[in-house]
C-alpha cells in the first residue's frame, strides 16, 4: 500500500462534468439501510450504492455517496448499530456520485482507493467542481430566475415547477460551498487486504473497466463483492472515456469475478443482485461491442450507428432510451480509436 495523502447530474463527458446536488435529493429516496449477511450492509440512496461491514475494533464503509450530508447519515446510522469507529472508507472509483461524502470521514477513517481514482479526483473532480461553483451554477441561477420571473408575469401553469426547480438549484449552490473535494489517502496498485476481528475485506484492482481505477470490495466470509459501477444492474451504464474505460477489458474483469465464491453481488446502480444478473450485464457489454462493430464493418458513420444502432434485448433497462447512444458512442470511438 501507497500512502498518498434537473441539478446533481454528470453531463456525459467530452463536456464538463456539472455537479448539481439538489435534484438527485428531490429524485432520489431517502438513505437507506438493508442488511445483506452477516455483520454487512446496503446503503442505498443519493448516490450509487454503498456498504458497511461492522466489526467490534473498527467499521470498514465502501463509497461515500452524492454529499456530505448523506454522507454524515452515514456515521449515524452507523452509529445505531455498532459502537466501533469507521477507520476505513473505501472508494470503488472517483465519481462524485461514489466520493463527494469523503470529507466527513477523512479526520477519522483512512480513505483508500487504487491510484488512479487518486488522480482522477485530483485531475477532474477538483477542476469541475470549481468549474461548477464559480461558473456554470451561477450562470444556471441567472437563467432560470429569468425564466421564473418571465413565467409569473405570464401566469403561467408553469410557474410551480419552475419555481421548485429554482429553489433546488438554490440548495444545490448551498451544498457546493460546503463541499471539499478529499481525494484518498492511501492508494494501492494490484490488491490491499484490510483485516477486522475475524473478517477479511479484499480490495483488487483488476485493470481498467467503467474507469482505469474500479476497485472490486470482496467480503470472503460473507460471500458478497461490491463491484462499483463495474456493475449497472438492469441499468444502462456511463461508460467514462475521459477517464480511460475500456469496454473489451471491463468484460474480461466481469468474467474474472463471475469465477470467485460469490452468492450476493451489490452493483453500483440498480438493485443487489447475483451471479445471473452480473452475467446478464457481460452480455450486455458483448452484445453492444459486437453490434457496434457490424456498423463500423458495414462503413457507417458515428452519427448513423448512434442513430440505428438498438438493442432491443435490454430495453427494459433504466436509461435505454437516453443513455444507449451515448454507450454506443463510447465504444464506436473505441473501436476505432488510431484508424
Amino acid at each position: 500500500m501507497k500512502t498518498k495523502g434537473n441539478a446533481l447530474i454528470y453531463i456525459i463527458f467530452g463536456c464538463v462534468i456539472l455537479l448539481c446536488i439538489a435534484s438527485v435529493k428531490a429524485q432520489t429516496p431517502a438513505l437507506k439501510v438493508q442488511k445483506i449477511s452477516t455483520d454487512l450492509y446496503l446503503l442505498v440512496g443519493n448516490g450509487g450504492n454503498g456498504a458497511f461491514l461492522l466489526s467490534s475494533e473498527a467499521v470498514l464503509v465502501v463509497d461515500s455517496k452524492n454529499d456530505p450530508t448523506t454522507a454524515s447519515e452515514i456515521v449515524q446510522k452507523v452509529k445505531k448499530l455498532a459502537s466501533a469507529p469507521v477507520r476505513y472508507l473505501v472508494n470503488t472509483h472517483y465519481h462524485g456520485d461514489h466520493t463527494h461524502g469523503n470529507q466527513v470521514f477523512s479526520s477519522t477513517a483512512a480513505i483508500i482507493s487504487h491510484q488512479n481514482t487518486r488522480e482522477n479526483i485530483i485531475k477532474f473532480d477538483l477542476t469541475r467542481n470549481e468549474e461548477s461553483r464559480t461558473s456554470r451554477l451561477p450562470q444556471m441561477l441567472r437563467e432560470q430566475e429569468a425564466k421564473v420571473a418571465q413565467l409569473e408575469s405570464q401566469n403561467s401553469p408553469q410557474l410551480q415547477e419552475e419555481s421548485q426547480r429554482l429553489e433546488e438549484l438554490k440548495r444545490t449552490a448551498e451544498e457546493l460551498e460546503q463541499l471539499r473535494i478529499t481525494p484518498p489517502s492511501l492508494t494501492f496498485e494490484t490488491q490491499c487486504t484490510i483485516y477486522l476481528d475475524d473478517y477479511t475485506v479484499e480490495l483488487l484492482y483488476l485493470g481498467a473497466g467503467h474507469t482505469n481505477g474500479d476497485v472490486v470490495v470482496y467480503f470472503p466470509q460473507q460471500k458478497v463483492i461490491h463491484l462499483g459501477d463495474l456493475l449497472f444492474h438492469q441499468v444502462i451504464p456511463y461508460i467514462d472515456v475521459a477517464a480511460g474505460a475500456d469496454t473489451a477489458h471491463w468484460i474480461e474483469i466481469l468474467n474474472q469475478t463471475k469465477e470467485m465464491e460469490v452468492e450476493t453481488i451489490i452493483p453500483g446502480h440498480g438493485e443487489v443482485t447475483d451471479k445471473a444478473g452480473l452475467e446478464e450485464f457481460i452480455n450486455y457489454l458483448a452484445d453492444l461491442r459486437q453490434e457496434v462493430k457490424n456498423f463500423i464493418d458495414q462503413g457507417k458513420t458515428l452519427e448513423e450507428t448512434k442513430e440505428n444502432l438498438r438493442l432491443p434485448k435490454y430495453s427494459h433497462f433504466s436509461g435505454y432510451s437516453s443513455r444507449l447512444p451515448g454507450n454506443v458512442e463510447a465504444v464506436y470511438r473505441e473501436l476505432t480509436r488510431g484508424n
